[in-house]
């Protein structure tokens, strides 16, 4: 027998993005739930039930602890920049997370955000077939988190999508942690690549904070400015009130959010999840984080050693190749940003990290790695090498005013050899 699917999803005031997303899933899925977290004052509700969804409203007035208020006063003494919204605001993303699975009432459960899209939502009844079939815990898609103004993906993960109900009702699987929620209990998963999650909210503004010699470009999704920073730092607040430990994930968050107002805090952040997580992956991805503040101070050693260390936790993660490519082209080492970059690229397989790391932004390898590697090339006189590495870099990055007079060196050093 074919199972079924509920399809799980928390909102607010997103009527727009409902009607999209829903009129692309209606017909893949045979349930939709949609938890109205923090009561919505558009047309989310209405829009949510044309579409026959089973409407659950998770409101402030009934579960006060799960929201904050987002005005100023809140977070003064953290420095966050504004604007802010003055409303209440979802401090625990799990907790309404959970409300929707509890919910559904089908064999499986596929869960999605209000503005994302999906690529070949037709692929997914095939998928599930094969979940059951191999009998997995989890389904895990390709999610393509954040885009630039461009509309490039700037960030990518992987992420699970789809359990079993059955998992959740005995407890098995839940929900965990106020803020970068994720399933735990999972064990026996699959990767399937047949299917694509798109997060597709605009950027609505964008602002550069200056600290520490840091200038830090940040481009906001929503009209809550640095939502996952006053999140975290409430959780923070909470556990100490508590008198209760914070959880070394919570310190690896808490310093990934602080890079733009604080990276000697953020600094401090990693260093402490360092010390206690063993996952070499997202270890690699901490250290990483370091090393590019670092090398943004200019201080390049140091910047060498946290990327190499990055290297070591998790070698099938680009990113502190790349890194150490940066830094040997600094020194003027050629042949080493050449063996550095073409480490970091080898990992890498038709525009997909072979072994995905935690979070990725392809344009590290799309473009910006070709930089240095195309001018290295240059250097040492393999030409033609250098002219591939400009076209890649080039076909993502147009206006790239230094891989287009690369570009034009190695034509000129071509047309020169042609005519001697």
């Amino acid at each position: 027998m074919r199972p079924t699917i509920s399809l799980a999803m928390i909102a607010r005031d997103r009527a727009r993005e409902l009607t999209r997303v829903l009129g692309c899933m209606r017909e893949h899925v045979d349930e939709i739930v949609v938890v109205d977290a923090g009561g919505s004052e558009d047309d989310t509700c209405e829009v949510a039930r044309s579409f026959g969804a089973k409407v659950v409203e998770f409101l402030s007035s009934e579960h006060p602890e799960a929201f904050y208020d987002d005005v100023p006063e809140r977070f003064a003494r953290h420095e966050i920049p504004g604007p802010y919204t003055g409303r209440k605001a979802l401090a625990d993303f799990s907790t309404p997370r959970n409300a929707s699975f509890a919910a559904c009432t089908q064999d499986l459960i596929l869960w999605l955000d209000s503005d994302d899209i999906v690529k070949n939502p037709e692929k997914i009844r095939d998928v599930v077939q094969v979940m059951v079939d191999k009998d997995l815990e989890s389904v895990f898609f390709r999610y393509d988190y954040e885009h630039d103004e461009q509309g490039r993906c700037i960030t990518r993960q992987i992420r699970e999508r789809i359990v079993r109900r059955a998992d959740f009702q005995s407890g098995k699987v839940r929900w965990k942690f106020p803020i970068h929620e994720h399933l735990t209990g999972l064990s026996k998963g699959g990767l399937f690549e047949e299917v694509t999650i798109v997060h597709q909210s605009k950027v609505q503004d964008s602002s550069v904070v200056e600290k520490n010699g840091l200038h830090i470009y940040t481009a906001h999704r929503d009209k809550v400015s640095f939502r996952n920073l006053k999140n975290l730092i409430v959780e923070k607040e909470r556990l100490e009130a508590a008198g209760e430990n914070m959880p070394w994930r919570l310190a690896f968050y808490l310093g990934t959010e602080m890079r733009p107002i604080d990276p000697e805090a953020a600094i401090k952040h990693l260093f402490e999840y360092l010390g206690k997580s063993l996952w070499d992956e997202e270890r690699s991805q901490a250290r990483a984080f370091i090393a590019q503040i670092r090398e943004m101070q200019l201080r390049n050693e140091e910047a060498w050693d946290l990327y190499a260390g990055a290297a070591m936790d998790f070698p099938s993660n680009p990113s502190p190749w790349f890194g150490m490519a940066r830094v040997a082209f600094v020194r003027g080492q050629w042949d080493k940003v050449i063996e550095l970059s073409e480490k970091g690229f080898a990992q890498v397989g038709d525009g997909v990290i072979k072994k995905p790391a935690l979070v990725t932004n392809p344009l590290e390898w799309q473009y910006r790695a070709h930089l240095p590697y195309s001018r290295a090339l240059i250097e040492i006189g393999r030409i033609e090498d250098a002219l591939k590495s400009c076209e890649a870099g080039l076909s993502v990055e147009p206006e790239c005013k230094f891989l287009a007079e690369h570009k034009a060196m190695c034509i000129e050093r071509i047309e020169n050899e042609k005519a001697a």
